[in-house]
């Protein structure tokens, strides 16, 4: 009983965190939960033993040879290499709902010396989203790397926080002197995985290489991927993008 109610409140776990999941993303992330993490039925309650029949009782229980010990083994480790690590699967749906309420500033001024840097920065963000009628920040900190501009991760309390955020900073750097006057200036995107991440460099380089090929503006970054511009404008020359 102990292992089944074990097994059960796992599965009760990884149930509620893709429901989570599912009713709170971004289309994107949805489909990454879809693609991770398998439906998972509820454990039915253990079956009470049947009573062996009299005959059985008596019938001597013959045990597999050698050769037959060893084809066990063999299956028994061959399901447990396909069979799916409950474990494994509720650490990646966390991590996935994680990242469904963070946002990611990229090039915003970096300087690991000082000790007071995420909490002014913090307190910085929490005064724009007020200033200009946004979700507040519920915390920040620095993803530790040895890039020049250290990635600045924003946590909110849910996707639709982050995605509201993510919009209003596009239109709100237009007015913030502070973010203007940086160079170069500060990009947000939302935090992505490992596979998503190396989409959205490929994505920007292509864009780059493109528009800077043609001389105008031929293509648009759209998520993690891009888009034909409709209107496209002759594209000033500049360092390649940082990735």
């Amino acid at each position: 009983m102990l292992l089944h109610d074990h097994v059960a409140s796992l599965t009760n776990i990884i149930s509620f965190l893709k429901q989570a999941l599912l009713a709170s993303s971004a289309k994107t992330v949805v489909e990454k939960v879809n693609a991770v993490v398998p439906e998972v039925p509820a454990m039915p309650d253990p079956a009470k033993p049947l009573p062996l029949p009299y005959t059985a009782q008596t019938t001597a229980i013959q045990f597999p040879t050698n050769n037959a010990t060893n084809t066990l083994s063999i299956a028994s480790s061959k399901n447990k290499t396909t069979s799916a690590d409950p474990f494994d699967i509720a650490k990646k749906a966390a991590t996935l709902l994680d990242k469904s309420s963070r946002a990611v500033i990229e090039r915003m001024t970096d300087n690991p010396a000082d000790p007071s840097q995420d909490n002014n920065q913090f307190t910085f963000f929490q005064a724009l989203a007020t200033r200009h009628n946004l979700p507040a920040p519920t915390k920040i900190h620095r993803h530790q790397c040895q890039s020049k501009f250290r990635p600045l991760k924003v946590q909110f309390n849910s996707s639709i926080e982050r995605d509201l955020f993510i919009r209003g900073f596009n239109n709100a750097m237009k007015s913030e002197d502070t973010l203007n006057k940086m160079s170069p200036k500060p990009r947000i995107r939302r935090d992505l995985t490992t596979e998503e991440l190396e989409k959205l460099r490929e994505s920007r380089k292509f864009v780059y290489e493109e528009n800077l090929k043609a001389g105008v503006s031929l293509y648009l970054m759209d998520d993690i991927s891009y888009k034909k511009n409709t209107k496209p404008r002759p594209k000033k020359k500049k360092n390649s993008p940082r990735r």
